[in-house]
């Protein structure tokens, strides 16, 4: 396989890791993005390797996979912050439920609590 062969098959593959990823974070799984990041950098160092004259013709695909990259990013910054509220929500429930559930002390008796 030439090398610009090899940056098409990538660039097919990657892309449609990406929207898997999107789909998969869309139903509230959890998705292990180091090996796309991997296939990433695998991707750039092959395209760099490529004669000068033969990347230009890879650039718009590059351009839309930096924009996928930058969604799927946002999709993810989105569900951290929702992540974080629900957390906060919790911590405020468990200290609320820590504070109501305590049996008030009776005056001029020795309670606990």
């Amino acid at each position: 396989m030439t090398g610009a062969a090899y940056i098409h098959r990538q660039l097919d593959s990657i892309g449609a890791d990406i929207h898997r990823a999107e789909a998969e974070l869309g139903a509230g799984a959890t998705v292990d993005l180091v090996p796309l990041q991997e296939r990433v950098v695998a991707l750039c160092a092959g395209l760099s390797a490529l004669p000068a004259n033969d990347q230009p013709p890879f650039h718009p695909r590059m351009l839309t996979l930096m924009d996928d990259l930058s969604a799927l990013a946002r999709h993810i910054e989105s569900r951290l912050g929702d992540l974080k509220a629900e957390l906060s929500d919790t911590a405020e429930r468990t200290r609320a439920l820590g504070a109501y559930g305590r049996a008030p002390v009776a005056p001029g008796r020795p309670g606990k609590g």
